[in-house]
């Protein structure tokens, strides 16, 4: 009877398909940038850093959403985008967030992580793909400088007046 049990376990263990893991890792998780109001419009750049922790090479794609994709207030520019990274390789990727209004942003770059290639090993063809989201988060602080336009041209239309007027009365 032991002998029976102990095949059937040899069958069962040699039926069973690898299972192979799919992911990636990503520093900073959360990015969050201060600038001053009194020196917008600002360029601020982060370094964003993306590892393959995968034993196969990976298309990397990066996508921004929210208040950072936003074009009138504020935008991010990424270094490079749609790029492939080897097996258990690692890159750096610049995000230079413009800032031309004051005021409070979120948002998320969204890093896919998609398997290239297909599967020798057994198992699913299915697309492989993960997608991880860093939180961003751009705050201004303090006032705007010069906040009143037509600050200057006010007091020069008051003086050329003033001028004016004491010439008459001369």
């Amino acid at each position: 009877m032991k002998k029976i049990y102990f095949i059937l376990a040899i069958i069962l263990i040699a039926l069973i398909h690898p299972v192979y893991g799919f992911g990636g890792a990503i520093t900073p998780p959360k990015i969050a940038v201060k600038v001053n109001a009194s020196d917008l419009p600002k360029k601020v750049t982060v370094d964003l850093r993306i590892y393959n922790t995968n034993n196969y090479p990976v298309k990397i794609t990066l996508k921004p959403q929210g208040d950072i994709n936003n074009s009138e207030n504020v935008n991010v520019v990424f270094s490079k985008n749609n790029f492939s990274l080897n097996a258990g390789a690692k890159s750096s990727v610049n995000l230079t967030f413009n800032i031309k209004k004051a005021g409070s942003y979120n948002g998320s770059i969204i890093v896919k992580f998609e398997k290239i290639g297909t599967n020798s090993k057994g198992g699913s063809y299915l697309k492989t793909s993960i997608a991880f989201p860093v939180s961003v988060e751009i705050k201004t602080v303090g006032k705007a400088r010069n906040s009143i336009p037509g600050f200057f041209t006010i007091y020069c239309l008051i003086a050329i007046v003033l001028a004016l007027l004491l010439k008459r009365k001369l």
